[in-house]
């Protein structure tokens, strides 16, 4: 049997799809209406009208939809348990999922830590007016929502090249930052920056980093096991001997040749994705990893230009507080990349071994 036209005005049957079993909406027939209207009503060929609801019944059906509210706002949280092979990569993945936080992250947590907070409206650039919420006692409010958004993108980006194995620098020069950056990094089992950053570590880095892969401070203050020179005893010096180089002249020249030739054969690797904390002061390496094709994620505070960076982040960077928690996303992110290409191996190593069997 086809379902019957509901006209407009039959606001209860359209909310009763809303609300359990439980909450009972007087119809025609519970109301004991009389058998004259519904006869009419069925000569006419429509369907009899039902009476608007009473307030009761709106505050019963408000209260059980705010009742849904959490059920839907877990929907996609857990992992479930079928996705895995055994109970134990199962809750592997859940503790990482727990450790990165990405569910506790909602605009409360971002307010307290003082990501909405900007610089000066004298101080805005013109492309950060999309990411500015308002302005209030001449201070730029940063739109939360976007964060949120932008945030889970870097997020799903950092994960997945951390899960192809590729290799992530977390950068933080300002002393506040210092032990944030470290903390990210460490977390992840990747790299980081925290001290000046030198022009031309990406450009330059075949010519760069090889004269710093190796520096002696004291060349006196060498194992001798490892094949250096020895300190030879001080002896009277004739003008016979000046002519040529003395033994400790000659062991420091073969030294410096060895020192070279190792340095020169040091592999240099750059990052695949830079995470930059305060890209207002690290201008240069934004523009090197640009002409690298490096991508960059970093917070962009409303006086930074955000086309500097692949993945701009609004947020506060003049905040320890607002540093540590997009630090902290993005490195948990990563984590989770991490076990999952872990897990991808084992189980890869399992099939090999089952197939040689």
């Amino acid at each position: 049997m086809l379902p019957r036209f509901i006209p407009s005005s039959c606001r209860a049957l359209k909310a009763s799809r809303f609300i359990s079993t439980s909450i009972h909406i007087n119809s025609a027939e519970t109301r004991n209406d009389s058998p004259s209207d519904s006869t009419s009503g069925s000569d006419s060929g429509t369907a009899s009208i039902i009476p608007a609801l009473t307030k009761t019944e709106r505050i019963q059906i408000s209260k059980h939809l705010d009742s849904l509210l959490p059920q839907y706002n877990r929907i996609g949280s857990k992992p479930s348990s079928s996705l895995y092979t055994n109970q134990a990569s199962f809750k592997a993945q859940t503790d990482a999922r727990e450790a990165a936080e990405i569910d506790s992250l909602t605009i409360s947590s971002l307010v307290s830590a003082g990501v909405h907070l900007g610089h000066t409206y004298e101080l805005m650039h013109p492309l950060n007016l999309n990411s500015v919420f308002g302005t209030r006692n001449g201070i730029n409010v940063i739109n939360l929502e976007k964060t949120i958004m932008a945030l889970r993108r870097a997020g799903n980006f950092v994960k997945t090249v951390a899960q192809n194995g590729g290799i992530i620098l977390f950068a933080g020069t300002k002393p506040f930052m210092r032990k944030l950056t470290i903390d990210a990094a460490y977390r992840c089992d990747q790299f980081y920056v925290v001290d000046k950053w030198v022009a031309g570590t990406i450009t330059n880095s075949s010519h760069l980093l090889t004269k710093q892969s190796n520096y002696i401070v004291d060349r006196d203050d060498v194992f001798i096991n490892q094949g250096s020179f020895q300190l030879p005893e001080l002896e009277e010096k004739t003008p016979e001997i000046k002519k040529k180089k003395s033994r400790y002249e000659a062991r420091q020249e073969e030294l410096l040749k060895r020192t070279e030739i190792e340095s020169n054969n040091v592999k240099t690797y750059k990052p695949d994705v830079i995470i930059a904390l305060n890209p207002y002061d690290l201008t240069t390496m934004l523009n090197e990893a640009n002409r690298a094709y490096i991508p960059t994620i970093g917070i962009a505070d409303t006086n930074f230009d955000p086309t500097h960076l692949s993945f701009a982040i609004p947020g506060n960077d003049d905040s320890a507080s607002s540093a540590k928690i997009i630090a902290e996303y993005l490195s948990s992110a990563a984590l989770i990349g991490k076990n999952n290409r872990q897990r991808i191996i084992t189980n890869n190593l399992k099939k090999k071994t089952r197939t040689a069997a």
